[in-house]
C-alpha cells in the first residue's frame, strides 16, 4: 500500500458501553474518574457540566490490550492522602489471569493519558475475580512508598503483590496466602499503625483478617482471627477510619445481612469496668520494625433491611468536612439503601433507600459514592449503570444521566435514512438500542434515548426503512417490523430539538403482554385508566405497563426498560433457520433478509414490499449463509456475499404496482474470488464500485460495468471487473465506504479487523487504481475484539467532516468524527 500525505482530524464523539456482569467492575477514584470494566476492556468515566446543579457521565478513554473479559478493577487508594497521588493508578484483573497496572495523567480539562506501568501474570493461570490495592508511606525510610495489590480468583489462592522499589513498574509477588478449600470473594485493604492489613470474605460464610508484619523491609502476611457471624458467602466489604482513629469494617453477605466490626486500639484495662457488660471481643497484634501494638475487634452492629443477596457495601468520605458517616449497600432485591448513624441513639437508620422498579431486571452488583458524597452510582446485573445526584440545599436524591451501552456484542447498525439524525444497534444481549444527540448547545452528546426491542432471542442484524420504521432479525427466525410511537416522537424533539413530522398519528407507546414477545401497540393512555377492572393477566401488572412519560433529559434505565419500546407493526415468515442479514433500499419501498444456511435453498435472499409486506421475489445462487447484503446507491443492485466465498450481483427492476423482476447480473469465479469466508461488502456512494473483504486477509475492489464492457484480449464481455487486491496481515470483518468524496475524486474507506483495529483508506481510480492507508486507529480508539459492522452516516449536506459508526464483539458501539483530504506523495 502506497504512502500519503495525511490530512486527517479524529475525534470519539460516543461510545456506548456497560459494566460487566460481575461484581467488582466499577471503582470510582479520589480524582472522580470512573473506571468500568466493560468487555475485554476498560471505559473512563468522566463528569461534564451542564450547569451548576446538574451533571452528566461521558467516556473520555477506552483502555483496550486485556485478552480475557475484565472481571474487576480498583484505582489505588493512598492512605496518606498525598497531594497528586490519590488516583494516579488503576489496577484490573481479567479472565485470562492477568492483572495489569495503568498510569493516570491529567493533560487538560476532560483530558487524561493512561499507560501501562506493568503487566503481572498469575503463574496459575487462572481468572482474576477479585482485587484491592493501596499505596502508603513505608515506616522504613529506606522502603519509600509502597504499593500493595491483592487479588484472587478460582484457584482459592490470595496472591499479594509488592513493589520492589519505589516505583510502580517493579512490582512482584511476595507472597500467595492459601485459603483452599475456600474461595475469597471479596478483599479489603488498610491501614494500621502505617501496616497493612487484609480481609477476605469468604464462601463458608467466615471473614478472615490477616495483619501484615515486616521484617528486613519485607512484607509477610499472617492469619490472624476469623470473624463468625454470616450465615452464607460474604460478598462485599469495606474500610473506614472514623475520626477518633478507630477503624470500622463492613462486611455483606448472601444471609440479607450486613454486620459492623469496630477495630480500636486496646487500652489497658480497668478493674472499675469489670462489672459491665461488655461485647465479646477478639484481639491481634500488628509488629512493625520490633514494635508491637495489640487491637481488638468486636461486633458495633447488624443491620437488617435487604430481602436478598447484599453484595456490596461502601463507605462515604469522611474528613472535617463530611463529618456525618454513611452507608450505602447494594442488593440482588432491585434496591439500595442509603445507612445513617443516628448519634443521639446510636443506632443505624435506613436514610434513603433506590432501586428499580418493574422491568426484567434482576438487582445490583454494586453501589459507589463519588467522592465528595453528593453522586452514587450502581451496576446492575445486566451491566446497566444508574445515578442519583443530591446538591448543595436539596435533601433529595434524584436521577442524574449516566451512560449506557450493550451487554453483548454488537452485531449490527442502522442509521436514520434521511439524515442520520439517530442510529439503532442490535446485541446478543437480546435488546435493539437507539442513540441519537442530546442538544444542550456547546456540550452537546449522544446518548441512549430509547429502547425499541427488549426481546427474548439474541438479535443479529436492523435496518432502518425509513424515519420512523425499522426491521430486525434475531435467532427466533421472525423479522418483525416496527413503528416509532408519538411519545418517542415528542421525546426525540424534546431532547434534540430536531422536529420530525409525521402524516398521521400512531399509537402513544407499547407494552410487552405477560410472557410475550411481541411489543403490544397503546393508542389511547385515557381509555385504560377509566377501566374498571384488569382484562388480562398482562394488565394486572400495572409496574410492566407503559406509561407516558415526557423527558427533559436522556432516560434512566427503568424509562428505557419500560417506556421506550416501539409498537410492532408486522411479522414476516419465511425462513426456517435463524436470521443472519437484513437490508432495506435507499428508498425504504424494499427489504431484503436471509437466514443462517447450510444448502443452497437455505441459502436463499427474499425480497419484501414495504407497503404490503408480502415477499416479492426470492434470489438464489449460493449455496451457505449469506454473511452481508447491501443495496447499490442508486437501488438497481442487491449486492450479497457468502460463506461460499463468492459474491453475486442480482439486478432488481419494477415497482409495487407493477411487480418486481430480479435476475443475476453477475457473479465472482471462485477461481479469481477470495479463498476463505467473505465477511463484508460496501458500495461506492455513487454505485460504481463495491469493495469485498474476507476471512483470507485481502480486500478486493470491482468495478461495475455501466454499459457492454469488453475484454480487449478475449473479446468477453465484463460486467464486473476485479481493479485491484490489497492484502493485510489480518483477517477483514468490516468495510464501509463513506458518502461523498474526499479530495474532489478520491473515496474514502473504512476497514474493520478481526483483531479490532480500524484503519481509514483513500481508493483512488486515477491516474491508477490503487488504495492508499490514510489513517490508522489508536488501539484505545478502536475495537478489543472483532469488528462487526460499521455505517457512515448519511450526509445532511457536503462537508469535509464525516461521522463513522462501528460495532463490535467488545460489546462496544463508537462514534467517530472524521475530517480528512489526502495528497498523493510525488
Amino acid at each position: 500500500m502506497e504512502s500519503q500525505n495525511k490530512l486527517c482530524s479524529l475525534s470519539c464523539e460516543h461510545v456506548a458501553a456497560c459494566a460487566n456482569k460481575c461484581p467488582k467492575t466499577v471503582s470510582w477514584g479520589e480524582n472522580s474518574l470512573i473506571a468500568i470494566g466493560s468487555g475485554q476492556s476498560i471505559v473512563i468515566c468522566v463528569n461534564l457540566l451542564k450547569d451548576e446543579r446538574k451533571t452528566f457521565k461521558k467516556i473520555i478513554k477506552t483502555l483496550n490490550g486485556n485478552h480475557g473479559r475484565v472481571n474487576c478493577v480498583s484505582w489505588i487508594r493512598d492512605m496518606d492522602k498525598s497531594v497528586g497521588r490519590s488516583g494516579s493508578f488503576l489496577v484490573s484483573g481479567s479472565a485470562d489471569g492477568t492483572l495489569t497496572v495503568w498510569g493516570c495523567k491529567k493533560v487538560a480539562d476532560e483530558h487524561f493519558e493512561f499507560d501501562v506501568m506493568c503487566s503481572l501474570h498469575d503463574s496459575d493461570g487462572g481468572g482474576i475475580a477479585c482485587i484491592d490495592a493501596i499505596m502508603y508511606q513505608n515506616v522504613s525510610p529506606a522502603k519509600g512508598r509502597c504499593y500493595l495489590i491483592a487479588s484472587c480468583g478460582i484457584d482459592t489462592d490470595v496472591k499479594i503483590w509488592c513493589n520492589q522499589d519505589s516505583c510502580v513498574k517493579s512490582l512482584v509477588q511476595i507472597q500467595t496466602i492459601s485459603i483452599n478449600p475456600s474461595l475469597a470473594l471479596t478483599l479489603s485493604l488498610h491501614t494500621l499503625n502505617q501496616q497493612p492489613i487484609l480481609i477476605c470474605g469468604l464462601d463458608n460464610s467466615r471473614v478472615h483478617l490477616y495483619t501484615s508484619h515486616q521484617e528486613n523491609d519485607e512484607h509477610s502476611f499472617k492469619y490472624a482471627l476469623s470473624l463468625a457471624g454470616h450465615e452464607d458467602w460474604v460478598r462485599g466489604s469495606d474500610f473506614v477510619t472514623l475520626l477518633n482513629n478507630d477503624v470500622l469494617l463492613a462486611t455483606s453477605s448472601q444471609d440479607g445481612f450486613i454486620r459492623l466490626w469496630r477495630i480500636s486500639l486496646q487500652k489497658e484495662i480497668d478493674d472499675s469496668d469489670a462489672s459491665e457488660l461488655k461485647v465479646k471481643e477478639m484481639s491481634f497484634e500488628i509488629s512493625s520494625l520490633g514494635h508491637e501494638k495489640r487491637y481488638i475487634v468486636s461486633l458495633d452492629a447488624v443491620l437488617s433491611g435487604h430481602e436478598g443477596w447484599v453484595y456490596s457495601v461502601n463507605w462515604s468520605a469522611l474528613d472535617s468536612e463530611n463529618k456525618v458517616l454513611y452507608l450505602l449497600s447494594a442488593s440482588m432485591d432491585k434496591s439500595l439503601v442509603l445507612w445513617k448513624l443516628d448519634t443521639e441513639n446510636q443506632i443505624w437508620i435506613e436514610d434513603a433507600r433506590f432501586g428499580e422498579v418493574g422491568g426484567n431486571t434482576l438487582g445490583f452488583y454494586g453501589a459507589y459514592f463519588s467522592p465528595d458524597n453528593r453522586e452514587i452510582l450502581a451496576h446492575s446485573y445486566n451491566g446497566a449503570l444508574h445515578l442519583w445526584e443530591k446538591f448543595d440545599g436539596s435533601d433529595a436524591w434524584k436521577t442524574g444521566v449516566v451512560i449506557s451501552g450493550h451487554f453483548g456484542a454488537v452485531l449490527d447498525l442502522s442509521w436514520e435514512p434521511n439524515f442520520g439524525r439517530y442510529i439503532v444497534t442490535t446485541s446478543t444481549d437480546q435488546t435493539t438500542r437507539l442513540f441519537s444527540k442530546w442538544s444542550l448547545g456547546q456540550k452537546d452528546s449522544w446518548h441512549e434515548i430509547a429502547r425499541p426491542q427488549v426481546h427474548g432471542y439474541d438479535m443479529q442484524s436492523v435496518a432502518m426503512i425509513d424515519s420512523y420504521r425499522f426491521v430486525s432479525g434475531a435467532d427466533e427466525k421472525v423479522l418483525r417490523v416496527f413503528e416509532a410511537p408519538d411519545t418517542f416522537i415528542k421525546n426525540f424533539e424534546t431532547l434534540t430539538r430536531v422536529v420530525l413530522e409525521r402524516s398521521s398519528p400512531g399509537p402513544e407507546g407499547a407494552t410487552v403482554p405477560a410472557l410475550g414477545l411481541s411489543n403490544k401497540a397503546v393508542f389511547s393512555i385515557e381509555s385504560q385508566s377509566n377501566q374498571e377492572t384488569p382484562t388480562t393477566r398482562g394488565e394486572q401488572y400495572i409496574e410492566n405497563q407503559f406509561k407516558k412519560c415526557l423527558i427533559y433529559q436522556p432516560p434512566t434505565e427503568e424509562y428505557l426498560l419500560q417506556n421506550s419500546l416501539w409498537p410492532e407493526t408486522h411479522k414476516l415468515y419465511w425462513h426456517v433457520y435463524e436470521i443472519f442479514c437484513v437490508a432495506a433500499n435507499s428508498s425504504g419501498t424494499l427489504v431484503a433478509t436471509t437466514a443462517k444456511a447450510s444448502t443452497p435453498e437455505h441459502s436463499t435472499i427474499v425480497l419484501w414490499d414495504t407497503n404490503s409486506w408480502k415477499d416479492v421475489g426470492q434470489l438464489r445462487g449460493h449455496t451457505l449463509t449469506v454473511t452481508q447484503i447491501e443495496f447499490s446507491p442508486d437501488g438497481n443492485f442487491l449486492l450479497s456475499v457468502s460463506r461460499d466465498r463468492t459474491w453475486i450481483l442480482h439486478v432488481i427492476a419494477g415497482d409495487c404496482h407493477s411487480g418486481y423482476s430480479t435476475r443475476i447480473f453477475a457473479r465472482s469465479d471462485k477461481k479469481t474470488c477470495h479463498s476463505r469466508i467473505i465477511w463484508s461488502a460496501s458500495w461506492t456512494h455513487d454505485s460504481k464500485f463495491f469493495c469485498t473483504g474476507s476471512r483470507d486477509k485481502k480486500l478486493m475492489f470491482w468495478k461495475v460495468a455501466s454499459g457492454n464492457s469488453t475484454n480487449q484480449s478475449t473479446g468477453d464481455n465484463i460486467l464486473v471487473e476485479k481493479v485491484l487486491v490489497v492484502n493485510f496481515t489480518v483477517a477483514i470483518t468490516a468495510v464501509a465506504f463513506s458518502k461523498s468524496y474526499i479530495n474532489g475524486s478520491d473515496y474514502l474507506l473504512a476497514i474493520g479487523k478481526e483483531n479490532g483495529h480500524i484503519e481509514l483508506n483513500t481508493f483512488a481510480i486515477s491516474p491508477q487504481f490503487q488504495c492508499s492507508m490514510l489513517r490508522a486507529f489508536d488501539v484505545n480508539e478502536s475495537h478489543g475484539t472483532c469488528v462487526k459492522r460499521m455505517k457512515w452516516r448519511p450526509m445532511q449536506q457536503e462537508s469535509d467532516e464525516h461521522y463513522l459508526a462501528s460495532c463490535g464483539a467488545d460489546n462496544m458501539f463508537k462514534i467517530f468524527s472524521v475530517s480528512c483530504t489526502a495528497r498523493q506523495t510525488s
